[in-house]
Formats: structure tokens, sequence, C-alpha cells
């Protein structure tokens, strides 16, 4: 890991979001580096926050990360920008999640459940990193869309969001996954326990 990932790990407060930051950052490196017989040393980064744009050899290629409960998920595209997010929707959770947004929802938002309103919230964060923007610059298209369509969602008209939901899967019952691209993707899922 590079100096400024180290400075960034040594700042975060929770002993396991560091953990999940520096796995997820050396899974990223390690997944790089095999796809071009490397060594996961040689991978590096034009910065350390944001979306990850591996510089060198690597410079053909876009990587979005996301981590949560000591899972991790890994996005690489050598066709344009790309996002990942994934999220443990858990009741209690969510109700933290919906009483955070909700204040800022028009009133007959608040029907929405917070189920769902954290899946919307997963989606969200996918496509800010796709399309590299601060999550506040998207919070205004997503209430639009929301009021517009009942429904909770962060979908532009073009269709930028994969979303795999795990919500059936029996490994991971409550897990949700989203993939933004505007890109045709292919999607190679690997679990291991």
């Amino acid at each position: 890991m590079s100096l400024a990932e180290l400075v960034r790990a040594a700042n975060i407060a929770r002993a396991d979001k560091r953990s999940e930051f520096i796995a997820a950052r050396r899974a990223l490196r390690w997944f790089l580096a095999q796809q071009k017989g490397d060594e996961p040393s040689h991978v590096e980064f034009n910065h350390v926050s944001g979306p990850l744009q591996p510089v060198g050899h690597y410079r053909d290629l876009t990587c979005s990360l996301a981590h949560r409960h000591g899972r991790i998920a890994l996005a690489i595209s050598a066709t344009g920008p790309i996002g990942i997010d994934m999220e443990h929707v858990i009741p209690h959770r969510a109700d933290s999640l919906s009483s955070d947004l909700l204040h800022e929802l028009p009133v007959d938002m608040i029907q929405i459940k917070p189920v769902q309103l954290f899946a919307a919230w997963c989606e969200l964060e996918a496509l800010s990193k796709m399309q590299q923007v601060d999550l506040p610059v998207l919070l205004p298209q997503w209430r639009q869309l929301c009021q517009a369509a009942g429904l909770p969602t962060v979908m532009p008209k073009e269709r930028y969001i994969t979303d795999i939901r795990l919500s059936h899967w029996e490994p991971f019952p409550s897990w949700r996954l989203v993939l933004a691209s505007k890109d045709l993707v292919f999607i190679n899922i690997r679990v291991d326990a």
C-alpha cells in the first residue's frame, strides 16, 4: 500500500472499518496483478479516495470497490467508468438511514419502507462512484426520480445500473450489490468464505 493509503487507514477510527479498508485495497491490488501477471506491490493508484484509477501499465483500467461488515466487492472495467456498492440490508440500520434522509424528502416520500430506502441508497452510491461525483450532487436527481415514479431509485432514463439482488442467495440472504456502468458488463462473482 502507498504511504497515502496507510495514512488514510491510520485515520479511520474504528478498527473493523480500518481492516476492511486495508483488505479491500490489498485484494484489488492482488486481483489487478493477477490479470497482468505482475506483483501486487507494483500496482499504484493516482489518488487514495474516490474512484480508483491505476497508473502505469494498469492505466487502461478503472476500479471501484466497496466493503461492509467484513465483505469486499471489487469492480474493474477496461471500457469506462464503473461504480460498485453493497449494503447489508438490516431493518434496524435501514431505520436509522431513513431518519437521516427523510427529513429532506417531501412528506409523501415517508411512505417508502426503510429497507427500500436502504436499497435505493446503495444504488445512489454505485452511481456516484461511476459518475465520479460526490453523493450530495446526486441527491436532487434522486428525490425527483423518487417523487415522479413513487419508487426509491436513482436510475436516470438511460439504464446505468446493473442490479444484482442477493436477497435470495443462500450464503448472503440480506445483502444487496449494485454495479453501475455505461457499458456492457461481464459479471464474475467469487465468494471466499
